[in-house]
């Protein structure tokens, strides 16, 4: 860990979650990726950095801090984190940040609008849907012999409730995959990216990508009838979210 007025890359993190969105749920790629034993104690200190040196601090040490990879990386975890809201402060902090960071415009939007359609959980509405699209990810997640505690964590988040994940399982146990995904194939194009979108997390937050979880993937992609360009923009988001490697 830093002294309280030097900052390290990675504890920048927390930093600029602590100074432009306080006291939101952390991202995926924060909370349950596997093999990240260094993060808490980083994302402790860039917090505290903040409470020493104020988030106005950030202004000058964030440019010369990070490199390219890094700044996408933490530009990255920052929508996550405001992915869930559609508010004008959000999206001022977005905008400060991808300014200060040098992160291409158009970037920027393309990936913002990845991570807001991942979290986007109003565009399922009825239960049935719920438990289809639960069948699904617990079927992508079982597709490399195992479903380990951070995929299983994703799962209880995605069904939102126990009851929907019991029924899920119980309804992969029945149908099968195969049959499974063709039972989502009817909904709405939204809903399908943001259920492409949480498979995608899920091949991530085990830290591995099998070639089974890729093949049943690639699967899922052209049964949902999901556009080829969106599938490539929701991928790069979530990897670029997801890509803490860039920081050593």
């Amino acid at each position: 860990m830093t002294g309280v007025n030097e900052l390290a890359p990675l504890e920048s993190m927390g930093a600029v979650l602590a100074a432009w969105a306080p006291g939101r749920q952390l991202p995926p790629s924060l909370r349950l990726v596997k093999g990240q034993d260094v993060l808490p104690a980083a994302l402790a200190a860039g917090e505290a950095w903040v409470e020493a040196n104020g988030g106005d601090g950030l202004i000058d040490v964030l440019p010369s801090l990070l490199d390219e990879g890094q700044s996408a990386c933490v530009f990255a975890n920052l929508a996550g984190a405001l992915a869930a809201e559609d508010s004008r402060e959000g999206r001022a902090a977005l905008r400060e940040l991808g300014e200060l960071l040098k992160i291409n415009d158009r970037d920027g939007r393309d990936l913002v609008r990845s991570l807001e359609c991942l979290a986007s959980r109003d565009l399922l509405r009825e239960r049935e849907e719920w438990v289809g699209c639960t069948a699904v990810m617990i079927g992508l997640s079982a597709a490399d012999g195992e479903e380990v505690g951070e995929e299983s964590k994703w799962l209880e988040e995605f069904a939102g409730e126990a009851g929907v994940l019991t029924e899920a399982r119980a309804l992969l146990d029945e149908r099968g995959k195969d049959d499974l995904i063709e039972k989502v194939e009817g909904l709405g194009s939204r809903q399908r990216n943001f259920l492409m979108a949480n498979l995608m997390v899920l091949m991530f937050v085990d830290g591995k990508w099998s070639g089974e979880e890729q093949a049943l993937l690639d699967e899922c992609c052209e049964k949902l009838r999901v556009m080829s360009w969106e599938a490539e923009g929701q991928l790069k988001a979530i990897h670029t979210m997801f890509n803490l490697s860039v920081f050593g």
